[in-house]
């Protein structure tokens, strides 16, 4: 039997391209990319935040709310939140130990001022979150109008207002 006459050339130039793109389709990832969105509320064992993108809002629960001022790619691994402080809630503590509490209570000596929230390792079910601090006084890294706030949290300038990352799960 001549099997060059059994399958027509043309089939076979067919039948061919369907197994490389049968290959081609069972050796690719199937499986989920694992990649997260900051949107929804964000949990560890001492503090959350809770991120609407929907309303531009965010709240670190029990120290303040905020709007959130930019439009940063919440998909993304690592980024900046710039946010315009709405409420906030202040506790001063004691240079010395114990570190007492010395006052307390809602201010709004910060309302209408920038921050910034920083992130990283961002997956559907975590993330490292940090707020932006001034590393000599220990106080939210404020600033008083939006294109200094802009200027000044990038994410190359992520060392200069972190020290201490937090781990928060959805």
């Amino acid at each position: 039997m001549n099997y060059r006459n059994f399958i027509p050339r043309s089939h076979g130039l067919n039948l061919l391209f369907f197994t490389i793109a049968l290959f081609l389709f069972f050796s690719c990832d199937t499986e989920p990319d694992n990649k997260g969105n900051l949107n929804g509320t964000w949990a560890s064992a001492f503090d959350s935040y809770k991120i609407d993108i929907l309303t531009d809002k965010i709240e670190y629960t029990g120290n303040y709310k905020a709007d959130i001022v930019n439009s940063p790619d919440y998909n993304a691994e690592h980024g900046v939140l710039i946010i315009k402080f709405t409420w906030y809630y202040e506790t001063e503590y004691s240079w010395d130990p114990p570190y007492d509490i010395i006052s307390e209570g809602e201010t709004d000596a910060y309302n209408g001022k920038y921050g910034a929230v920083y992130w990283r390792n961002l997956t559907d079910a975590s993330v490292q979150m940090a707020d932006a601090y001034d590393t000599v006084t220990f106080t939210h890294a404020m600033f008083d109008d939006l294109s200094a706030a802009q200027s000044n949290f990038t994410l190359d300038k992520t060392g200069d207002y972190i020290s201490v990352w937090g781990s928060y799960a959805k």
